[in-house]
């Protein structure tokens, strides 16, 4: 039993203006994971992403002004930006035991901003 968690990001299933590069490289995660999914899933491994939107971190406090944050706040559902714990809980349950069935996903984990739209 193997597992493969890949991070990509919100923005590879809906780009932003001013991100395309970063937007195209997270898209590129996606398509190498599934088709690492079905080349190595016969093999015991499976490959899934986590697409997380803007988290809460030192660095996105520093590179994202007080007001752009709001405005990605407000896109939210849940209204709050990701957390730590919210990605990471993620990445654990697909690195688990009880993820062995899950193979070729992406987990975004947006508070439900990528289907408000």
């Amino acid at each position: 039993m193997g597992r493969v968690v890949n991070i990509a990001s919100q923005n590879a299933i809906q780009g932003i203006g001013g991100h395309v590069a970063y937007s195209a490289a997270k898209a590129g995660i996606l398509g190498m994971s599934r088709g690492l999914a079905a080349e190595w899933g016969s093999h015991g491994v499976t490959v899934n992403c986590v697409s997380p939107t803007l988290v809460d971190t030192p660095m996105s406090r520093a590179t994202w002004p007080d007001a752009a944050r709001a405005q990605v706040i407000e896109r939210i559902p849940t209204r709050r930006l990701a957390t730590f714990d919210d990605v990471t809980s993620t990445v654990l349950y697909l690195a688990g035991e009880g993820a062995g069935m899950v193979n070729g996903h992406n987990f975004v984990v947006d508070g439900g901003a990528s289907v408000a739209f």
